[in-house]
């Protein structure tokens, strides 16, 4: 793994010459290099703890004391195990809550869920707050409040998640969908046929199935 150092380092007499880097401190196979304080090191592989070792010398070839920086690598993808949401398939509307939950095998990263591409980005927790169980046990929640602007139908919810190293986990979409209604039934082609003394029969259309009830009396009323 390339890493980019940064060095500093000061000397009054002769000026700074060259410069030695190790990743094991041994500087057995190492060849000294002009002084520089920015330089490009490759890591020894694997995730992990790793060291790097510097020494410096001078124009007069004074070397100074061997400086250790330790370096935490981690560059393995964290992993979703499952995306959930408890709209069970019904269909709900704005002002409801959806509980959004994504389990994965790291804390500390920052997860987020999508609903299908009308609202991306949506972020979960860890830490015990906002629908979250229990803070710091990999499994990042939210109780969500949906909005009016997140009419959807049968959206595939996505969960997302980047560990603190910056790599990201292969998303994960949840098993259901989720589908958002917010927009109100329009009525149309009302009809009353039928009409007698006591009664009369009324009909109308609805663009899509609706409950619907009827107010009626002396007084012309709309509400």
């Amino acid at each position: 793994m390339l890493v980019n150092l940064k060095l500093d380092a000061y000397e009054s007499g002769s000026g700074l010459g060259q410069m030695i880097i190790s990743n094991d401190g041994n500087f057995d196979i190492e060849e000294w290099i002009e002084f520089q304080n920015h330089y490009a090191w490759n890591l020894t592989s694997g995730d992990g703890s790793k060291n790097v070792y510097v020494k410096v010398k001078d124009r007069a070839s004074n070397e100074s004391d061997i400086v250790k920086a330790n370096i935490s690598l981690d560059m393995t993808p964290p992993i979703i195990t499952s995306v959930i949401e408890n709209t069970e398939g019904n269909e709900i509307t704005a002002g409801d809550v959806i509980h959004f939950g994504l389990i994965a095998n790291e804390t500390e990263g920052v997860a987020t869920i999508d609903i299908g591409s009308v609202h991306v980005g949506i972020q979960l927790y860890d830490d015990g707050t906002n629908g979250d169980v229990s803070p710091n046990d990999g499994t990042y929640e939210r109780e969500y409040t949906v909005i009016a602007s997140d009419e959807v139908q049968a959206a595939t919810v996505t969960g997302h998640l980047i560990d603190k190293a910056g790599n990201a986990a292969t998303s994960v979409n949840a098993l259901g969908t989720v589908s958002i209604d917010v927009s109100p039934p329009i009525i149309s082609d009302v009809i009353i046929t039928d009409i007698t003394d006591t009664s009369a029969v009324i009909g109308w259309q609805t663009d899509e199935p609706s409950n619907s009830i009827v107010n009626y009396g002396l007084e012309d009323r709309k509400s």
